[in-house]
């Protein structure tokens, strides 16, 4: 192996600054840019100390310094093949560094070469940058974390080789600078005005998941620092679980810049009401209520309690509805018939959940498709055990029997694994059956049954055409996202003796698009 003296000049330095307001969210700090400090290596020959670099904060500030046993590694094509070296750094008493490498390979004058911090980031085996996926989903939380593993920085400079045979030496021709590849956050959640103490944090990019930090069952903390890469439009999905096994929400399409530090309030994460599979690898959780809108301000928001319709409180009007044509998302008329005439399912801007919803915060709704409706109610087997039944997915239910009126019929449904006992209800029915609403409850037992997660669809009725109302308080139909053709859509209907979701596309299971069906919207969870 030829031994070639490695000299190198390089700049690194993490210094930004953040908003340190108490209520920002993700995209609120306005970042300050990168202030080099200076910290240049140049690299002697068999140096026999060696160094580590870490990161430190004071206040909104991050600053990077070389300390002990740190290595980067260095990239470049010599004998007709990609050279994988690692060079050790040591930290000198004036801030510089110095690294140490053996070149391999015999490389030529002015050959490219890569400098990446930390050596670690490196696949051994293809010479390349780990996909970062992969290498930030074993973060751990903790700065010191960060400064070891996963600071990643990167430059490219040129060789300069200079002498014969073995009495050559190895320069860069012009001093670099490593120049940081991710975003620094500290990372702090709110569910209203209450912090969330975190157990486990899980951080995704448009679907893919870039963190996911787990602590001990019975510890928590205010706060996570976490990497992750830069973004420009990209949705980001926070998911938080507390020491109680709570589990809240939060995304939002955002950007943040490389080389920046954000200290981050997540102000507006939504607390799970219960997580329900809609696939073998999909779970989705309810909005708190059906789908509502205000005509005359062109305002869309969630029914403030699971049972509520206006069909049934008899306010259904022409500036207050609840029943909607099927995908008619933009203006829809109390009494109009106008629907959307695509044979897609409803899907991004389509969907009723990409209006803003007053009260549905900043997470991203949408429509089950009938596939989805029926793996919810019929082929779930993640379903809790209901009344001594297992697989338990949804019964027919009698809610709010005390308040005068004999209540509120609808369907109740169950979450993945959720327990529930007869003696929680006044009275408990057939499991996965309508069975004539039978079983019942009082306004208290609800709300138990409600804080355990359980989703109430209510016989909101229906309109036909137009505006002839129709249901009598006992039947419950809610669209589905998928259409059968330009004016037939599928959607899931019950009464006190069946329950359909429709999907075959014979005479009975498919419902005209201008009719007026209650619309429940769920979202993703990860």
């Amino acid at each position: 192996m030829k031994t070639i003296k490695l000299f190198m000049m390089a700049a690194l330095a993490l210094m930004t600054a953040a908003c340190s307001s108490d209520d920002n969210d993700i995209t609120t700090p306005t970042p300050q840019s990168a202030k080099p400090e200076g910290i240049p290596f140049s690299a002697t020959i068999e140096s026999e100390s060696a160094t580590t670099r870490t990161l430190s904060e004071s206040g909104n500030t991050i600053t990077a310094a070389w300390k002990t046993d740190e290595e980067v590694a260095l990239i470049y094509t010599a004998s007709n093949s990609t050279q994988l070296v690692v060079a050790k750094v040591t930290a000198n008493d004036d801030g510089s560094a110095t690294i140490n490498a053996t070149l391999t390979g015999s490389p030529a004058d002015d050959v490219d070469v890569e400098i990446v911090y930390p050596a670690s980031a490196v696949d051994e085996t293809t010479k390349k940058v780990k996909d970062l996926p992969t290498l930030l989903v074993k973060q751990t939380g903790s700065l010191s974390n960060i400064s070891e593993k996963y600071d990643l920085r990167q430059a490219t400079g040129k060789l300069k080789i200079e002498g014969e045979n073995n009495s050559q030496t190895a320069s860069l021709k012009e001093s670099v600078k490593l120049e940081s590849q991710l975003a620094i956050f500290l990372i702090n959640a709110k569910n209203g005005e209450a912090n969330v103490e975190m157990n486990s944090l899980v951080v995704k990019i448009d679907g893919t998941r870039y963190v996911n930090i787990t602590k001990n069952p019975n510890s928590a903390q205010n706060n996570f620092y976490i990497a992750l890469p830069a973004v420009t439009n990209k949705l980001v999905s926070f998911m938080v679980k507390d020491i109680d096994g709570n589990v809240y929400d939060y995304s939002k399409t955002v950007t943040f810049a490389a080389g920046k530090y954000y200290q981050s309030t997540l102000s507006s994460m939504t607390k799970r009401t219960g997580e329900f599979s809609v696939s073998d690898e999909k779970k989705v959780c309810f909005s708190q209520g059906n789908l509502q809108h205000q005509v005359s301000t062109n305002i869309w928001r969630f029914a403030d309690e699971q049972w509520a319709s206006f069909t049934v409180s008899n306010v259904y009007s022409t500036n207050s509805m609840d029943l909607f044509t099927w995908g008619n998302i933009s203006s829809p008329k109390a009494y109009g018939t106008s629907y959307d005439d695509s044979t897609n399912a409803l899907s991004g801007s389509r969907d009723w959940g990409s209006n803003t919803i007053t009260n549905g915060g900043k997470s991203q709704w949408r429509t089950l498709t009938n596939s989805e409706w029926k793996y919810v109610l019929k082929t779930r087997e993640t379903g809790g055990t209901v009344f001594g039944t297992s697989k338990a997915c949804y019964t027919g239910a009698t809610i709010n029997t005390d308040d005068g009126n004999n209540g509120v019929k609808g369907i109740i449904l169950f979450p993945d694994g959720v327990n529930i006992a007869s003696e929680e209800v006044t009275k408990s029915g057939t499991v996965n059956d309508v069975s004539n609403y039978t079983t019942t409850c009082t306004s208290d037992q609800w709300t138990a049954l409600e804080a355990k997660g359980c989703i109430f669809l209510p016989c909101a009725n229906r309109r036909t055409n137009g505006t002839t109302i129709s249901g009598d308080g006992v039947n419950g139909y809610y669209w589905s996202a998928s259409a059968y053709t330009t004016d037939q859509a599928f959607a899931l209907e019950f009464n006190s003796g069946n329950l359909t979701i429709q999907e075959s596309g014979t005479s009975t299971d498919y419902t005209s698009k201008s009719y007026g069906y209650s619309v429940r919207l769920v979202r993703d969870l990860q």
